[in-house]
């Protein structure tokens, strides 16, 4: 039986089984999050995890099911452990790919250190890899996902804090900012569509209908997006996509855009101004420790036009970009989804017309192209000899995403990993088909 089928179960031992969720085993696996999720042992259980594990294992979450829950019982049946698989949709340069994200990875204390985390991981990617996924992503924990086969390999937010406290002087120039409603899709998506596919970020988030109506009519969860337009008297003139509850004593902006007639310089500061207007709209996970939403967070890259805006005279404490850990088990499959993107990268090149094979090995594993007049025409996994030769290059596991993501060059990985290596020819046709660039991926909860 194959593991992503919903009949599968294993025996681990001592009474132990690892198999994939029914509907009894929701309540367990939700207060089992409550319960992990918390800063310390002596706060209460997660009101925050209540509602969001409920939504996740609903039957009406755009890009969760309960089916996708894959969990650890014990002797009694009782949930020990426990994750599950959601869908997010990925815009790779143009081309449409998806990503499976294993979220709300939870154990009990008195079972950790027993690898049931690692049986679960097989049966999420097992199942993320039937249904056509073309990767797996997730945020959290340094170092531990590296155990399953991933690595750092997509840009994830950066981010600026700045206190309300801290702002200039009001300007005269005042907005208003208010909370999408259901029938604002096509303004909220035409204003953050020209701000994702500026060009600018190679990989973005898509935000489908049936995900925006989520959120803004059906979703009670904290650790959801939610959708504000900005407005200018009645006008809109740009949106904002907060955090629907608070990180410390903060507020969290993860998109903001403008109308193209609305200059940054002008306008930025009267968006911040306007933020504490609008606290009351803003959950608080810990109100016995949190009183008041005192600044903004503005989790963006440092090239953004508002992180920009900062530069100048608004104080502001920043940290540089994070990453979402990300894992390929199927390179061909990857490539040959990007094609079009690759073969258009490739004609607008020196190397434009390349005919030839690249083989390149992962030290165990391995994939090849095959290219005839510019034109890839092959993409498959292979199995070169361990230290790879024979091959055109070579990259430890994991290494390649960050090169396919844009995240960084074939030098700058080289740099840190000795066992990188490649012919001339194929250095340069891997910098031209994988041009580092930033992406703007954002997470849906």
């Amino acid at each position: 039986m194959e593991l992503y089928d919903e009949r599968y179960c294993q025996d681990l031992g001592d009474g132990y089984m690892v198999r994939w969720a029914t509907p009894a085993d929701i309540p367990g696996y939700v207060e089992l999050c409550m319960r992990v999720f918390r800063s310390s042992a002596n706060d209460p259980l997660s009101k925050a995890m209540y509602l969001h594990g409920n939504e996740q294992t609903s039957e009406y979450h755009p890009q969760s099911h309960w089916r996708n829950l894959a969990v650890v019982v014990d002797a009694n049946d009782q949930v020990v452990a426990g994750a599950i698989l959601m869908h997010q949709p990925m815009d790779y340069a143009g081309i449409h790919i998806t990503l499976g994200r294993p979220e709300s990875v939870a154990s009990a204390e008195h079972v950790r250190n027993r690898g049931f985390v690692r049986h679960i991981f097989q049966l999420l990617h097992a199942k993320s890899e039937a249904r056509g996924d073309h990767l797996q992503g997730i945020t959290g924990i340094p170092y531990f996902y590296r155990k399953f086969g991933y690595d750092y390999g997509i840009d994830a937010e950066a981010y600026a804090n700045v206190p309300f406290a801290s702002l200039p002087a009001k300007p005269t120039l005042e907005v208003s900012i208010r909370r999408a409603t259901v029938d604002q899709y096509a303004t909220f998506v035409r204003l953050y569509d020209a701000d994702r596919l500026s060009g600018r970020h190679m990989i973005t988030t898509p935000i489908e209908h049936s995900y925006f109506t989520f959120l803004v009519d059906k979703s009670t969860s904290y650790n959801v997006l939610t959708p504000f337009l900005i407005y200018q008297d009645e006008r809109v003139i740009g949106y904002l996509i907060l955090g629907r509850s608070n990180w410390d004593t903060n507020m969290i902006i993860w998109a903001w855009g403008l109308a193209p007639t609305c200059a940054w310089h002008q306008y930025a500061l009267p968006v911040l101004h306007a933020l504490p207007q609008i606290r009351d709209q803003i959950a608080i996970r810990n109100p016995h420790k949190v009183s008041e939403l005192t600044g903004v967070i503005i989790m963006l890259d440092e090239g953004h036009a508002a992180r920009q805006q900062l530069t100048f005279g608004i104080p502001h404490t920043s940290e540089p970009v994070y990453a979402w850990y990300t894992r390929v088990a199927d390179y061909a499959y990857i490539l040959e989804s990007l094609r079009p993107v690759l073969e258009r990268r490739l004609s607008h090149s020196s190397m434009c017309g390349f005919s030839g094979d690249v083989h390149l090995s992962f030290y165990g594993k391995g994939v090849s192209m095959s290219w005839q007049a510019g034109q890839l025409v092959a993409c498959k996994n292979t199995r070169p000899p361990l230290m790879g030769e024979g091959t055109n290059g070579a990259y430890p596991p994991g290494a390649f995403m960050l090169q396919i993501f844009g995240r960084k060059s074939f030098r700058q990985i080289k740099a840190w990993h000795h066992e990188v290596w490649a012919d001339a020819t194929t250095e340069q046709l891997l910098g031209i088909l994988f041009p580092t660039q930033p992406s703007w991926f954002l997470h849906l909860n």
